[in-house]
């Protein structure tokens, strides 16, 4: 079954409609929740395996996938409160999080806010990222030349026919299944593009955030920066050190799309550790 196939409504919340999925049944729920240019479907293979135990959500985040377009503000405060929206009006019991990148980083707000009561997060390479003095000039220089490349490879697989940004991203990704392909292409395909102007931030702060963690978390992060990887492994020490509900485990040879890298051991890992909040 394809998450196509689950139920599916709209959230309102502030200015935007969020469009959800949902496998529904009599099941402790789970809420996923994406990166920013991707969408509700990037978790596909991930949430279908979960349906016997959970009963799962995804949604668009606003200016993604079938939500409405962003109306100007997007940051991680105004997108923790969408995720308290949803969690409101769905009347989810304290659910169980799992967040990708900036997908991570609104969780990260949420449990160090409280505004989405949780039994408990996952969180796969979350947009942490806070500059020393340092090393800020330079950062930022590189950070903005990243965002603009970033912004026009998305731009440019928007004007492909979808079978040569299919071929284009497949050859790219050669590890990956053909259907987190499909999805995290789809995610770009339907992408408000103007959000580039708006995010990402040059900054997310997570230590202050992680001290004010309540509930078990899962920090998910690869060893390949080359492929992506954005939260280090001082950063990731760091952190369950501020933290003792804080776990963390490192994939080898993953970039920042764990679960795609590394399906099975990802796999592994979160069902254990959802399993034990369930």
């Amino acid at each position: 079954m394809r998450m196509q196939n689950w139920q599916q409504g709209e959230v309102a919340c502030a200015d935007a409609s969020l469009h959800y999925y949902r496998s529904g049944g009599d099941l402790p729920p789970l809420v996923f929740v994406h990166g920013f240019t991707d969408h509700a479907m990037y978790f596909t293979r991930v949430a279908e395996t979960l349906t016997q135990q959970w009963d799962v959500i995804a949604y668009d985040q606003r200016g993604h996938g079938r939500s409405s377009r962003a109306q100007g503000r997007f940051d991680t405060a105004l997108l923790a409160d969408d995720l308290a929206a949803v969690v409101e009006a769905l009347a989810l019991d304290r659910p169980a999080l799992v967040g990708h990148s900036l997908g991570g980083a609104v969780i990260t707000q949420a449990l160090a806010t409280g505004s989405a009561p949780s039994r408990g997060a996952v969180l796969e390479d979350p947009f942490w990222l806070e500059l020393r003095d340092e090393l800020a000039a330079q950062y930022l220089e590189a950070r903005a030349q990243h965002v603009a490349g970033w912004r026009a490879w998305v731009a440019g697989l928007q004007r492909m026919p979808y079978t040569e940004a299919l071929a284009s991203r497949s050859a790219d990704e050669p590890r990956w299944s053909r259907l987190d392909v499909e999805t995290c292409l789809d995610g770009r395909l339907t992408f408000q593009l103007d959000l580039f102007d708006h995010f990402p931030t040059q900054t997310s702060p997570w230590r202050d955030p992680v001290t004010r963690f309540g509930v078990p978390v899962q920090l998910l992060t690869g060893s390949d920066r080359g492929r992506g990887a954005v939260v280090s492994r001082a950063d990731a020490l760091e952190a369950t050190t501020l933290n003792s509900q804080l776990q963390w485990a490192e994939f080898e040879g993953a970039g920042h799309h764990i679960k795609y890298d590394s399906f099975n051991e990802y796999l592994t890992s979160v069902t254990t550790f959802l399993t034990a909040l369930a």
